[in-house]
């Protein structure tokens, strides 16, 4: 296995958490959020799924360019189906990374004031997908759910 193949891996051992971790959320929860200023419940689900894709298309590009699509949804529903097709396509875009595109180098001044290899970037997408997963397992007990899944898949 190389080294794109076992990112997968450990990627989808931790997205397959978020799409469980949206199952056990009440329904009518979709906008909770524990503070004023706090992303909703379906504000954090869209943020990393599509975070998520947007640094694995940059590094795949070689580039990043600010902003990017951030999809809305309305209920829990539209977060799952929208999580799922990020998925599909983030997961697609990572198996068709080659070893080259870790080692490098993918210009990220435009939006982080540095360049780095590939492989930086998509280690800070994968803690920054764990770092915002752990705030929604938070959120799901807060809004009542009272069994979440393990962090991680094995």
């Amino acid at each position: 296995m190389n080294d794109v193949q076992q990112f997968v891996q450990h990627w989808w051992s931790h997205r397959q958490v978020l799409s469980e971790l949206l199952q056990a959320i009440p329904e009518d929860k979709a906008d909770f959020r524990p503070w004023e200023k706090a992303m909703s419940v379906t504000e954090l689900a869209m943020h990393i799924a599509s975070s998520a894709y947007k640094f694995v298309d940059s590094v795949a590009n070689g580039r990043f360019e600010p902003g990017w699509d951030r999809p809305q949804a309305e209920t829990l529903a539209d977060a799952r189906r929208i999580l799922d097709e990020y998925t599909t396509k983030t997961r697609a875009r990572l198996e068709s990374l080659t070893p080259a595109n870790l080692t490098d180098i993918v210009d990220g001044q435009a939006v982080f004031g540095f360049s780095a290899p590939g492989s930086v970037f998509l280690a800070s997408a994968l803690d920054h997908e764990i770092h915002h997963k752990g705030q929604l397992f938070v959120y799901a007990r807060m809004a009542g759910a009272e069994s979440v899944p393990f962090f991680s898949k094995r």
